[in-house]
């Protein structure tokens, strides 16, 4: 640690003088620049040129092995430019091996083979922040649960008319997660990014309190698809129930089945709650976040309290409790939307 002392070179200047053994070691010269950066506490750092970084690789080899599927992850994640897979065998890929690249080519965005040979292939990812920035994507997932979540609660409506299959619309709902998957990942990637790189960060205007939230963010929606997953497992699970309850015709001056109005009342309360949540993410709103966890119904145990009373149809409540997962999960983004609690108007 080198501690220098603050001296003024005329009027509105002000200047410290550098270690010595500092500049000898970076090898920087006379007239050369260096960088300073404000950090978000507002301390001031000095950097070697940008000639005398040592820049990161850009490309990533991977020697096919047992864990050729992770080593692609990481090298994805890590935000390698290119990732080039080898193998040692003579007669080239096998056959399960090539499976797992064309998979990896579909499970990461971005990623595209652009060479492909006996004993070498390899992808670039060609995912850029001026298309897809982190902001953008975390729109598109919110955009694809509130999706699934819109497609289940008309599932469970008996008033919506139906088109074919429940089952295979519940898979159809399935297929969405993959969607919400592979953004993730992107973003994962896109903010490991910006942490590394400063001059990213300011092009995208996020500080680093900001890249954390965000990925806060994400990992909650990525657990709202799944728990959307769980949902349609659940519902094709115990369809018998569920389509027994659907058959029923649901007229004014017929007496509804509890359990059924339970899970409709349900599923509408979550989508609503999770379209109200995406609002106030899109606009920042932070005297609106802590209101609308407020309004979030808080009624679970009454519903169990109902299967109790109708045995049979008891298992239907692990639906409930996913429905409730969700919630949940909106609470912790609409928190980390909040300001700072002494800024809260009373």
């Amino acid at each position: 640690m080198y501690y220098r002392k603050l001296q003024r070179v005329g009027k509105k200047t002000f200047s410290i003088n550098l270690p010595r053994e500092w500049v000898i070691n970076a090898g920087i010269h006379k007239g050369e620049n260096i960088e300073i950066r404000e950090l978000d506490s507002g301390d001031l750092v000095i950097s070697l040129p940008q000639t005398h970084v040592e820049k990161k690789p850009t490309i990533q080899e991977i020697i096919t092995s047992d864990t050729l599927s992770r080593d692609i992850t990481r090298a994805y994640l890590l935000g390698y430019e290119k990732i080039v897979i080898k193998t040692d065998n003579a007669t080239g890929f096998t056959a399960e091996e090539m499976k797992e690249i064309e998979l990896a080519s579909r499970k990461y965005p971005g990623a595209e083979i652009m060479q492909e040979g006996k004993n070498k292939i390899t992808f670039e990812i060609i995912a850029s922040f001026e298309k897809m920035g982190p902001f953008k994507l975390i729109h598109y997932i919110f955009s694809t649960t509130q999706q699934m979540l819109d497609d289940i609660a008309l599932i469970l409506d008996p008033t919506t008319p139906k088109n074919g299959s429940s089952v295979e619309e519940l898979l159809r709902i399935q297929g969405l997660d993959l969607k919400v998957n592979r953004t993730y990942l992107l973003i994962v990637r896109q903010l490991r990014a910006l942490i590394q790189a400063p001059s990213l960060r300011n092009q995208q205007d996020l500080n680093s309190l900001r890249i954390m939230d965000y990925r806060l963010f994400v990992h909650l929606l990525e657990h709202i698809g799944d728990n959307c997953v769980l949902i349609c497992e659940h519902l094709i699970e115990f369809q018998n129930l569920v389509n027994e309850l659907l058959d029923k015709t649901y007229l004014e001056n017929e007496e509804k089945d509890p359990i059924m109005e339970y899970l409709i009342t349900v599923s509408q309360n979550v989508r609503d709650a999770h379209k109200r949540t995406f609002d106030v993410f899109v606009k920042t709103d932070y005297k609106r976040a802590p209101k609308l966890i407020q309004e979030f119904p808080r009624d679970l145990q009454k519903y169990i309290q109902e299967f109790k009373v109708h045995p049979r149809k008891a298992p239907l409540s692990i639906i409930m409790y996913r429905f409730y997962d969700i919630l949940d999960m909106l609470v912790d983004i609409l928190d980390l939307i909040q300001p700072e609690e002494g800024l809260l108007e009373t």
